[in-house]
């Protein structure tokens, strides 16, 4: 059964936190921080261990998606778009109005997700990633 909820501390230095592929930039310092400045962080769980995670910052009333994962051996079953769906959502509740992200214009998979749950193009950031690859600008209306 799959379950999304907020990420507390005790999530993150648990056993159950199962990704195996954690970037450098998103440790669990990092999401800690995250955390106590009241940034919202959505954890996906599979028979209680976190399979993947969302994070979005929130300012005034407006998100900032930073980064969505799930774990490699879950991928392909639409956990993705239903952490996202369950994002959206929670952002909506909180008052936030739009929810911007950037996606490498490489990542034809996480385009295709975005667009499917509506997300519009708004720019490009040329050259963007260390790879040379650029980012893609989407943003969503929430309410």
């Amino acid at each position: 059964m799959l379950v999304v909820r907020e990420l507390l501390r005790n999530d993150l230095v648990a056993k159950s936190f199962g990704l195996s592929e954690l970037p450098e930039a998103y440790s669990i310092a990092e999401l800690e921080k995250h955390l106590s400045r009241g940034d919202l962080v959505l954890g996906l769980l599979k028979d209680s261990n976190v399979v993947g995670f969302a994070l979005a910052r929130c300012v005034t009333d407006e998100a900032e998606l930073l980064f969505i994962v799930v774990d490699a051996s879950h991928r392909g079953r639409g956990f993705g778009a239903f952490l996202l769906g369950s994002l959206l959502e929670e952002l909506g509740k909180r008052g936030m109005r739009t929810l911007f992200l950037e996606v490498s214009d490489a990542n034809r998979a996480a385009q295709q997700l975005y667009e499917k749950l509506g997300f519009q193009r708004i720019g490009l950031r040329e050259r963007y990633y260390p790879d040379g690859t650029s980012a893609l600008l989407l943003s969503k209306a929430l309410c």
